[in-house]
């Protein structure tokens, strides 16, 4: 059973890119990306470097040189992480209004946060390649229950409800 089961199911969901690619056409709606944000997250050691890091900001310096000036001193004054950041992958990113430009300061865990949004990007499809797992799993699971289908069609079955209620 192991052997058929693998045979029709786990090996040909690994092995058959054309059904998967299939599969996730028909379905990418099942395999969304949340609303994002392309953003850089200012950490700062207090309120005082908050506002050090606003006022640069404010005279049009690049992230490098305000991490630079800010961090003369100590290294861990401020850090800047950027990329795409989802509500659920920073605290503080659900804290924050989201809206292009310069969030509020956010003081979390004795640090002050600075979010600066450049871009709101909708809820869309995952590619496939960024959901390979999810689609190979959830194509797997499509695959047994049409082979269970046809088996059903082509085998009468029965169950024996007596000896299934002793079972534990």
């Amino acid at each position: 059973m192991f052997e058929l089961t693998d045979q029709k199911v786990w090996s040909k969901a690994v092995k058959d890119s054309v059904g998967l690619e299939a599969y996730y056409e028909k379905n990418k709606e099942k395999f969304l990306w949340p609303d994002r944000i392309e953003a850089s997250i200012y950490t700062c050691a207090n309120a005082q470097v908050a506002d050090q890091v606003r006022k640069l900001m404010t005279l049009g310096l690049e992230q490098a040189d305000i991490a630079a000036e800010i961090n003369k001193v100590t290294q861990l004054n401020l850090q800047v992480e950027e990329g795409l950041f989802t509500k659920d992958d920073k605290e503080v990113l659900s804290r924050i209004v989201w809206k292009k430009g310069l969030s509020e300061n956010v003081e979390l865990g004795g640090q002050v946060y600075i979010v600066d949004i450049r871009e709101l990007i909708p809820a869309s499809p995952k590619r496939l390649q960024d959901a390979r797992g999810l689609v190979t799993s959830d194509y797997q699971d499509y695959l047994e229950k049409e082979w269970i289908k046809e088996l059903r069609k082509k085998y009468k079955y029965s169950v024996n409800k007596d000896v299934l209620h002793t079972i534990h």
